[in-house]
């Protein structure tokens, strides 16, 4: 049978179907085609357009030819050589690596040539090509960078870089570049030696805030060329000459200026010297605009330096591996933080969670994830026993920060879903109890962890003085005020006997939030001793631990501690501390006693209003009491700092 013919059989046929349904040109014109009623004449379109009618013929198309199917892909040799050099110079890269180890630096080379890591050596004495993944010496720190102005170099801060921490090296060891390079006038000490103030200061200034270790720095020279700005606040906070302090005190703050704002810097020098003198700045604890910027910096410092961070965890890849092998990395670690900047990190806790309750300048630090970690890591068997009272120091103020942050405090009727006050009382109080029965063996014996016991005890008790509609609407049932009043008085007495039981030779060591907490304390004992209620009968203070009496005695100790300390040998002036604390208590206690009048009762100076607070000297106007404002009894905001 003729193929050929079958075809046209088949276009035949098609052409015939075709023909039914449109003529060509009903079909171009995409009408309906109307076929005429006499058979073989043109449809009505073309009738009356007087056009040619033809059939629509349906085109047969080609048969599709396929296309032969390439034997290889034709890829230039050139191309296939140079892939095959590079893998093979991985190949040799890793297996010598494992084998003989390779130089650091050596860079990564693509030359075509068999012997790759010969050519690549070659070549890295001709270029000097810089490591993507820079070593542990390579890495500069953020302050280096930025203040040698236009000589920057791109990097990542050593603070948060992984592998500044694999490598041992961390952001708070001794030899930081920048600190170095920063040099520091020599001041004049007179006869005190640095090395003695120093060691006072590591053994026994740091026993009540236990999160500073200086064992890294035994001599005062070592300390002044690492890290001057630390060096000059602890020659501010331990010298014995008070105007000497003072004028140290405004040395450092003219560094911390100009290296954090000018320079830039960012460093566990400047956090570390940030954290010693808003905890020993005692001559400026009426200043509140001043702690507020140290608290400031320190949070800057914690941020740029990646403090409160979670722990970064990181897996390389098979390529990363060996890149790092070839570059002289070692191996990745995990970035778990050094501990000194841990406890630092606790220590601004501490700090911000006791003056910030009582200032409220700043909000509180909340708990996070990383506190919690290092407090694990703190008191794992092993450590010390200063990061030991480090962690529960911290875990005790998490319990009494929120006794002051307490929920019936305010204009809530505590209706709805939320927590019964007293039942949420309770749960705090039980964590306390819980902490103290806790402890640690060690710890039984550490003066400032039963004065942090104590002060949190008394915060849980004191709902006994409130006088909010919300406590007042508690069924009696529910709330004894009389036991609550009984039990802060016990709390108050065991902490203010801590208080006197203190040496007058070691007052240097108290710190700023433990001088709060005196106040604070002291002021519940005298709310205790005045306060009026049909079931709380004020004797009862007075039997148990009379507040005058407690005042002349804290007075006499406080003026013994200029002489057994040794503050200004060369003059009887007041210029301590301490004795101007001593007057302050003096004249209180003749303005309770009625031999000296009412500040309250003076015409208010003008200075007043805008002038700054200054606890060492009572302005006219302005009372001792006037500072023992608290978050239970005090107004929403603390209207004199």
């Amino acid at each position: 049978m003729d193929p050929f013919a079958a075809t046209s059989s088949t276009v035949e046929a098609a052409a015939q179907r075709r023909e039914l349904r449109a003529c060509a040109n009903c079909s171009h014109a995409k009408a309906k085609c109307v076929p005429s009623e006499v058979p073989g004449h043109k449809c009505q379109r073309c009738e009356r357009l007087l056009k040619i009618c033809e059939p629509t013929v349906a085109r047969v198309r080609p048969p599709t030819r396929k296309r032969r199917t390439p034997e290889t892909t034709r890829a230039p040799r050139s191309h296939v050589e140079k892939l095959e050099e590079k893998l093979d110079g991985l190949v040799d890269l890793i297996r010598s690596a494992h084998e003989t180890g390779v130089t650091p630096g050596l860079p990564l080379t693509t030359a075509a040539t068999v012997n790759t890591t010969q050519r690549s050596s070659s070549l890295s004495t001709r270029l000097p090509v810089q490591p993507i993944f820079p070593g542990p010496e390579q890495v500069p720190r953020w302050e280096a960078t930025l203040q040698h102005g236009p000589q920057i170099q791109l990097s990542i801060p050593s603070s948060l870089s992984p592998y500044t921490a694999e490598a041992g090296q961390s952001s708070s060891g001794p030899k930081s570049p920048a600190e170095i390079q920063f040099k520091i006038d020599a001041f004049d000490l007179g006869s005190e030696d640095p090395d003695v103030l120093l060691t006072i200061f590591r053994n026994e200034m740091t026993l009540n805030f236990p999160f500073i270790d200086m064992s890294e720095f035994p001599r005062a020279e070592d300390l002044r060329r690492h890290r001057p700005s630390l060096y000059t606040v602890i020659m501010a906070v331990t010298t014995r000459n008070s105007l000497r302090g003072r004028e140290l005190g405004k040395t450092f703050m003219k560094q911390l200026g100009e290296r954090m704002v000018v320079n830039g810097e960012r460093n566990m020098g400047l956090l570390l010297a940030c954290l010693i003198y808003a905890a020993w700045c005692r001559d400026l604890l009426g200043y509140g605009h001043q702690l507020t910027f140290l608290l400031s910096a320190v949070l800057t410092l914690s941020s740029d330096l990646g403090l409160n961070r979670p722990t970064y965890r990181h897996i390389p890849d098979l390529f990363e591996r060996a890149l790092r092998r070839n570059l002289g990395i070692p191996d990745f670690k995990d970035s778990m933080g050094t501990l000194d900047e841990r406890r630092a990190f606790l220590g601004y806790f501490y700090l911000s969670s006791i003056l910030c309750s009582f200032g409220r300048r700043l909000d509180v630090v909340p708990w996070t994830p990383y506190l919690e970690e290092s407090c694990r890591i703190l008191d794992s068997p092993g450590m010390s026993q200063h990061d030991k009272t480090a962690v529960m120091l911290c875990r005790i103020q998490v319990v009494a920060q929120k006794l002051g942050q307490n929920p019936w405090e305010g204009k809530q009727d505590f209706t709805g879903n939320a927590t019964p006050p007293l039942l949420y009382l309770k749960s705090l109080q039980n964590k306390v109890q819980k902490l103290w029965d806790q402890q640690d063996p060690v710890l039984e014996d550490v003066s400032i962890v039963k004065w942090t016991y104590h002060n949190s005890e008394a915060l849980s008790q004191k709902i006994g003085l409130s006088q909010c509609q919300a406590v007042l609407n508690f069924p009696d049932h529910d709330f004894n005020r009389l036991e609550y009043l009984c039990a802060c008085l016990a709390a108050v007495k065991s902490f203010l006997q801590l208080v006197l039981a203190m040496p007058a030779s070691t007052h240097h060591t108290v710190t700023v939030p433990m001088i709060l907490q005196i106040i604070w304390n002291s002021g519940t004992l005298h709310q205790l001793a005045t306060f009026e209620h049909p079931d709380w009968d004020p004797g009862l203070v007075v039997e148990a631990f009379d507040f005058f009496k407690y005042i002349r005695k804290f007075a006499e100790t406080m003026q013994m501690a200029k002489k057994a300390i040794g503050y200004d040998p060369h003059t009887d002036e007041h210029l301590d501390f301490w004795s101007k604390g001593a007057d302050a208590l003096v004249m209180l206690e003749g303005m309770f006693e009625g031999r000296l009048p009412n500040p309250d009762d003076l015409p208010v100076p003008q200075s007043r209003e805008y002038g700054t607070t200054n606890f060492s000297g009572f302005t006219p106007g302005v009372d001792f009491m006037d500072f023992m404002d608290d978050v239970w009894m005090g107004p929403s905001d603390f209207q004199r700092w």
